[in-house]
């Protein structure tokens, strides 16, 4: 791909090749689903029909390509592969509804309407293409390389991404917040601003573990998880990332989830349990500030995204967010059960000899044994919190009295200060100021030059 000159940077290229393999892998699912429901005796609807399948364009090797292949991709009426005039792929693709009753329908027209082909040469394609369908993604070992790949891609984005603000959640800190949320089958999870999926996969995962029965299968892959992405590139690999995970048909809003005034959200708006990192450093226009009271209008896009009771606040040390920024990074938890009276504080202590995390050495899960084992689930397991030297409270009525300022030290913290002994320290003081008289003897040589 980075022979070719409509691509400049992976900001292009990962689209690319996120929908041929989106388009690969929804049809090697097809394949599947249709031999199961052959087998079970009953009708097969496909998302796709022919000749828009993978296996109808783009599986054998020496099939259409160059002019040809661009032209069946991006125009909206051309000759298919099948010798008829028709629309073209991506035309075809942003028309499909799920009036057959198949919501994966909807999913990619959705997503096709937020992707185009930038790749100037239908040669490159067809080789890219190529190499493509060797891989199987039916079969449970590709799969699990595949996922590892494709999570390698996400990592390699988030150095792009970063940029613009965009900072892409740590796995570690994904998993750590799903863990102590815990969010349970039946209860419904959102992420607003959904990036790349990361805490949706995380959270249909932990969800996962609970499936016992069809119909807990079904309460899964229909009413747990819920997101909004309104930036095409992000949307398109969040929607590929959890159907590689195993959801069927991902229900995110393509849309601006500040959009809707707040007094308009009502009960049937509600979730149990919502997961993001708000987009920090954004700004929004005065229609969407317009949407939230008086007191609460904003322009910081993050700042909007917080309008609930703060129970908790996790503090990680330098670098958690490695290479963006290596600031300290504060999770904050809120709950709907009444007016703020006590926060809690836990600080994540550095492992023991190191200074900060880093990109090559990032903070890992197992880490946080002690923070989940310390949490305590709900409400009622807050309660029984004790502070240690991690761990302390503060009233809300001090914090307010402060100005709400939350960045409160750890009163147990020492001091990282090193006492040498006497004649080391003396030998210190000497060494130091006989480099500062030599540092002035090769100044004063400079000035008399």
């Amino acid at each position: 791909m980075r022979k070719d000159k409509g691509l400049n940077g992976d900001l292009d290229r990962l689209p690319l090749l996120t929908w041929v393999m989106f388009l690969k892998f929804l049809d090697d699912l097809e394949i599947q689903r249709e031999q199961e429901a052959k087998l079970a005796g009953k009708k097969f609807k496909p998302a796709i029909e022919p000749p828009y399948r993978w296996r109808d364009w783009a599986v054998q090797a020496d099939g259409i390509t160059g002019d040809e292949l661009l032209a069946f991709i991006n125009n909206d009426e051309t000759v298919r592969p099948d010798g008829k005039r028709g629309a073209g792929l991506f035309r075809y693709l942003r028309t499909l509804t799920s009036s057959n009753g198949d919501d994966r329908r909807d999913v990619i027209a959705t997503v096709f309407r937020g992707v185009d082909n930038r790749l100037k040469s239908g040669y490159l394609l067809r080789d890219v293409i190529n190499k493509l369908n060797g891989i199987h993604f039916t079969s449970s070992e590709e799969s699990h390389t595949l996922g590892a790949l494709y999570e390698s891609m996400l990592r390699e984005m988030r150095d792009a991404a970063g940029d613009s603000g965009e900072f892409y959640t740590p796995r570690a800190v994904v998993r750590l917040m799903v863990a102590v949320t815990d969010p349970r089958l039946g209860e419904t999870v959102l992420d607003p601003a959904s990036g790349t999926g990361g805490f949706l996969v995380e959270a249909y995962s932990h969800l996962s573990k609970q499936v016992r029965t069809v119909a807990d299968r079904k309460v899964l892959q229909e009413r747990s998880l819920f997101g909004g992405e309104p930036k095409s590139l992000p949307y398109l690999l969040c929607q590929m990332n959890l159907l590689l995970h195993g959801l069927d048909a991902p229900q995110i809003d393509p849309g601006n989830s500040l959009r809707h005034k707040l007094n308009d959200i009502g009960e049937r708006d509600r979730v149990d349990a919502i997961l993001t990192n708000p987009p920090f450093g954004g700004e929004e226009e005065k229609g969407i500030q317009g949407n939230f009271p008086e007191d609460k209008q904003t322009a910081e896009t993050a700042m909007l995204f917080l309008q609930l009771n703060l129970h908790t606040i996790v503090r990680l040390p330098n670098g958690v967010f490695a290479p963006y920024t290596s600031i300290p990074t504060n999770l904050l938890f809120f709950d709907r059960n009444g007016p703020t009276k006590d926060v809690w504080y836990y600080e994540h202590p550095l492992p023991e000899g190191r200074k900060n995390y880093t990109k090559t050495q990032p903070v890992q899960f197992e880490e946080f044994a002690p923070l989940i084992a310390w949490w305590g689930a709900g409400p009622a397991g807050r309660s029984k919190r004790k502070a240690n030297d991690h761990a302390w409270k503060v009233p809300a009525k001090e914090l307010l009295a402060n100005g709400c300022n939350l960045d409160r030290k750890n009163p147990c913290a020492k001091d990282d200060i090193t006492h040498l002994p006497p004649a080391e320290l003396a030998a210190s003081i000497l060494a130091k100021e006989a480099k500062i008289g030599e540092i002035a003897a090769r100044i004063q040589t400079l000035l008399r030059s």
